[in-house]
């Protein structure tokens, strides 16, 4: 009796500890997480200490009623709200860029959730995930060193919906451009290159495009998210069809323990 005792108590201990330790791995090549729990002020702040922090622009504000998760998120009027960020790269062979999204129209062409770029076009892009009008899809952008032109990736199901909140995840993991909504692959690119592209005096925005991206032709400055973002990361690795679930289901570890989560789930707080 005690031998099947130890042995199940061993594999008890040995379930957490995996739980522990697949946790644990999405902290690993985290570059930015801005959980956007603040509710109030000029400030999302970057929770990975790496000193990402974006200011509110335009008509940007919090909401507290709807969030995807926490306490509050940003809700983009559409029309010149978005969050700024100073110049950062995505230093590495890989990348991720992950946010939950609630659409309340989709006016805008290619309404901007994450951009990193100079301009509108396909080759003024380092990095970015964005919607598209006509059939509500997601699209991604990305820039790496092997000299060719900028490819877009168009989902071809997974479709948003206006008033509903949904994960979506851009991820190249050094071979292949892929996007996922809500947990499951829904476009897939080949792409080479063995590093993201970079230019350090380049900003990044979540929203829109970058302000200094307006500059060329005032008139493409008509690309505002309108509707609510929450929980915005960026990885300078791609995360693995799992990792896209674990991401969806919870936090970075850089926010909530392992040891908490644990005790409370992400999906227990979610409010949708």
């Amino acid at each position: 009796m005690k031998h099947f005792l130890s042995i199940g108590f061993v594999f008890v201990v040995l379930m957490i500890f995996s739980v522990m330790v697949s946790v644990a791995d999405l902290s690993e090549g985290l570059v930015a997480y801005w959980p956007m729990d603040e509710g109030s002020g000029g400030i999302a702040h970057d929770a990975t200490g790496n000193g990402n922090d974006g200011a509110l622009l335009g008509g940007a504000a919090w909401e507290t009623a709807n969030t995807a998760s926490g306490a509050a998120c940003i809700d983009f009027n559409g029309t010149d709200a978005l969050v700024e960020m100073e110049p950062f790269d995505v230093l590495g062979g890989g990348i991720t860029m992950a946010a939950w999204v609630n659409a309340a129209s989709f006016n805008i062409s290619d309404g901007r959730i994450i951009s990193k770029a100079v301009e509108w076009g396909s080759d003024d892009h380092f990095w970015m995930l964005s919607t598209v009008n006509d059939d509500h899809a997601v699209r991604f952008r990305l820039r790496t060193d092997d000299g060719q032109p900028v490819p877009t990736l168009v989902a071809t199901s997974g479709q948003l919906a206006v008033g509903v909140w949904a994960h979506l995840a851009a991820v190249w993991d050094g071979t292949d451009m892929k996007l996922y909504a809500n947990g499951q692959e829904v476009g897939s690119a080949a792409k080479g290159g063995s590093a993201v592209a970079t230019d350090p005096s380049v900003k990044v925005s979540i929203g829109s495009q970058p302000t200094e991206a307006f500059a060329t032709d005032p008139t493409h400055v008509e690309k505002y998210f309108h509707g609510l973002i929450d929980e915005v990361a960026i990885y300078n690795r791609g995360l693995s069809a799992n990792e896209v679930g674990e991401l969806m289901s919870g936090p970075p570890a850089t926010a909530v323990s392992a040891a908490d989560k644990l005790a409370t789930t992400w999906a227990q707080v979610k409010k949708r």
